[in-house]
């Protein structure tokens, strides 16, 4: 988990030092959800690929589909929300 945040506050103080190329700051929209999705994709594999997890779907039902569903809508939306506030901070 630190390493997460360890990651975040590097990307953080590296945006707000100035020191990026607005060239690249310009594609970070499309850079982070195409990493988002490559991310949510690779989870997917990972489930997919799990057959004592496949075997035992019956077992756990629509409960664990349902669960897994809100983790991840809440993920993204979490990261749209986030986005479009800070963009709307910066716009002011």
């Amino acid at each position: 988990m630190w390493i997460i945040l360890v990651a975040l506050g590097a990307g953080v103080l590296l945006g707000a030092s100035g020191r990026l190329p607005e060239r690249f700051l310009v594609h970070l929209d499309k850079l982070t959800a195409g990493t988002l999705f490559i991310m949510l994709a690779a989870l997917g594999a990972q489930i997919g690929g799990n057959s004592e997890l496949i075997a035992n779907l019956p077992v756990l039902g629509w409960r664990a589909m349902v669960i897994t569903v809100m983790a991840v809508a809440g993920s993204v939306g979490m990261v749209w929300f986030v986005g479009r506030s800070l963009q709307k901070g910066g716009e002011g």
